[in-house]
């Protein structure tokens, strides 16, 4: 029988079958790996994070450029053409994936360089190379829920897995594995801005007790504290 590898997110809310679905589809149609309709945020609002990605790598070695697109990102389910079906993509991610485990003794393990971004990416960009396939399976569904907010217990990890530290270097070495333009290591800004979401509840607090200019500048404040205490706090979980 065929083996398969399942990961999933741990804020992830699945539908019924979702599963089935997925083994359906890598059965039917030999995929190696296979990802759902992925959506975020409240189930009740049905917004779509991604119906199948899709990549670009361009220019030579060393300098390359890479662009991705997440299919439908950010529209409601009505706003999407109807029926969305079952094809080829580039991409699936690991908020929850189906990877066929002989594909695993084909390309290799995950890359452990690959700490806290980039790696749905490095390993679909791999199966690719070695001639499997990647494909969308809409009739799987599953949500996931985005923070804010995080959980006490979460925080200090959920800190340091988009730290300077974990993110850059996860950035040079998909660089360096896939021959990117250097600057696509700039990225890391957008991680910075992610870290800030544990703020969120208290400043949303500030806000409704001194408006928005208030909240702007908790913000501010709390960012710039928190980039100088990052460091400190990657270390101590070293």
């Amino acid at each position: 029988s065929t083996e398969f590898v399942v990961f999933v997110d741990n804020d992830l809310v699945v539908t019924d079958g979702w599963l089935e679905e997925l083994e359906r589809c890598a059965d039917e149609t030999g995929a190696w790996a296979v990802g759902p309709l992925y959506l975020e945020g409240d189930p009740a609002d049905r917004i779509v994070h991604m119906a199948g990605g899709y990549c670009r790598l361009d220019g030579l070695h060393g300098r390359r450029t890479f662009t991705t697109e997440h299919r439908f990102q950010g529209l409601h389910m009505d706003e999407t053409p109807a029926p969305l079906v079952r094809e080829r993509c580039d991409f699936v991610e690991f908020h929850c994936m189906l990877v066929r485990r002989q594909a695993f003794d084909e390309v290799g393990p995950l890359d452990e360089l690959l700490k806290a971004t980039r790696e749905h990416l490095d390993l679909c960009l791999r199966i690719d190379e070695a001639g499997g396939t990647v494909w969308f399976e809409p009739s799987a569904e599953v949500t996931y829920t985005t923070p804010p907010p995080v959980a006490l217990p979460d925080i200090a990890f959920f800190l340091l897995r988009w730290s300077d530290d974990w993110v850059g270097s996860s950035l040079d070495a998909f660089v360096a594995r896939h021959g990117l333009d250097p600057r696509y290591r700039d990225r890391i800004s957008i991680t910075r801005a992610r870290r800030q979401v544990v703020f969120q509840p208290f400043t949303e607090r500030v806000r409704r007790i001194g408006g928005r200019g208030a909240e702007r500048l908790a913000r501010r404040v709390l960012g710039r504290a928190e980039r100088v205490i990052n460091p400190v706090l990657v270390r101590s979980l070293r």
